[in-house]
């Protein structure tokens, strides 16, 4: 029975640990060219666990749209519950598309100890047309700045 528990508590530890750091996590995702006619959208999933981790955890987290120079174009504070997307766009106009523009996404996630437990967001950042909403480029390619390492999406198309 100890033995069990010791495997257990080895599995579940580093899970844990990673979740305890005051750094905020930041997800940076893209870029992407935006033109006349499109919008940018951030997507956010919270995946949720499964059993026995699943905790109902709510996320809370900043999203935030770039331009090339790094300042931000548009951002958003939310709060992802388990298994829900959210969205930011960011149409031509917002970003001041006259021709090309190059766009980024970052979600900051607080602190564990500010959200109250371990957060997992899973961001994508697409270009639609904005007239039709037909996708035209997906990045599932994330990258994580600060906070706790995790590995990243690898599903660009």
């Amino acid at each position: 029975m100890n033995r069990i528990f010791l495997i257990l508590f080895s599995a579940i530890m580093p899970t844990v640990m990673l979740g305890q750091t005051n750094t905020p996590e930041t997800i940076v995702v893209g870029p992407q060219g935006l033109t006349v006619g499109q919008t940018a959208r951030l997507n956010v999933l919270a995946p949720g666990l499964p059993a026995p981790f699943a905790t109902g955890v709510r996320c809370p987290a900043t999203l935030a749209i770039l331009s090339s120079d790094g300042s931000v174009i548009k951002s958003q504070d939310v709060v992802v519950n388990p298994n829900q997307i959210l969205s930011l766009d960011v149409t031509d106009a917002e970003a001041a598309a006259l021709g090309r523009v190059q766009l980024s996404g970052k979600v900051l996630i607080p602190p564990a100890g500010t959200a109250g437990s371990y957060c997992t967001l899973v961001p994508t950042f697409e270009i639609f047309d904005t007239a039709t909403g037909k996708t035209t480029a997906v990045v599932g390619n994330a990258y994580t700045v600060g906070g706790p390492a995790r590995s990243s999406p690898a599903n660009a198309r």
